[in-house]
């Protein structure tokens, strides 16, 4: 009798132990997002206000021009649409010495036909401007300074935006179900000197006082992986 309740004290306490290690978590960083102000113009302009195209893509509907005005002291890059014979200018989206580095490319992010420009500044100071169709018509998206990447890091289908400075300061955006965009300074929500983005694998590494943690996104926050 003694060596069956032994044994039955023993299977509780491996079970008990295991039921612990399943149910043990990792530390959960809140995120604390703020509504993003997006300064993006769309404005008609007339083709006197182009100086001399650098880049020319042609689209579904139209085409998107990348341009110089005359006038100008600086060497400022900027973007049009061209539609039916119209211009559309979509602001500046980097600077002229920098042409050939820019990208344009037209895709589905999140259920809409996006238009992005990718454009430098100066050696590693990129801009994405996204802008997005509707019908004929096109419209600001979304504005973003550093490094991209595009990741559903929820799993709720839609697509997070993180972008990544030269340095290692890191912001995350997310879509509302309004269209607007809420941001989150990720450097500041961990207190971290330096945080990355990990595309292979949708991991931010971040640099801390004395050590280096490894976080994924989830509803409830960034969850640290051990």
């Amino acid at each position: 009798m003694k060596k069956w309740l032994l044994a039955l004290w023993f299977a509780c306490l491996l079970l008990s132990g295991g039921s612990a290690d399943a149910t043990s978590q990792t530390a959960v960083h809140p995120v604390v997002f703020k509504l993003e102000n997006n300064r993006q113009e769309v404005l008609l302009i007339k083709p006197q206000e182009v100086k001399k195209v650098y880049v020319e893509k042609a689209l579904p509907v139209g085409k998107v021009i990348l341009f110089s005005r005359p006038y100008e002291l600086d060497d400022y890059l900027y973007a049009a649409w061209v539609h039916e014979g119209k211009l559309y200018d979509l602001g500046s989206i980097g600077m002229v010495p920098y042409a050939n580095e820019s990208y344009v490319h037209l895709y589905q992010l999140n259920g809409h036909q996006i238009l992005r420009i990718d454009g430098v500044y100066q050696p590693q100071a990129i801009q994405s401007n996204y802008y997005q169709f509707t019908g004929e018509a096109i419209k600001p998206y979304l504005r973003v300074d550093g490094n991209v990447a595009e990741a559903d890091l929820d799993g709720d289908g839609r697509k997070e935006i993180i972008a990544t400075h030269d340095g290692g300061k890191t912001w995350l955006y997310r879509e509302l179900s309004n269209g607007q965009f809420e941001v989150a300074d990720i450097n500041r929500q961990l207190r971290a000197k330096e945080v990355i983005f990990q595309r292979e694998d949708d991991l931010f590494i971040a640099k801390m006082d004395g050590e280096t943690i490894r976080l994924i996104y989830r509803k409830d926050g960034l969850h640290e992986v051990r």
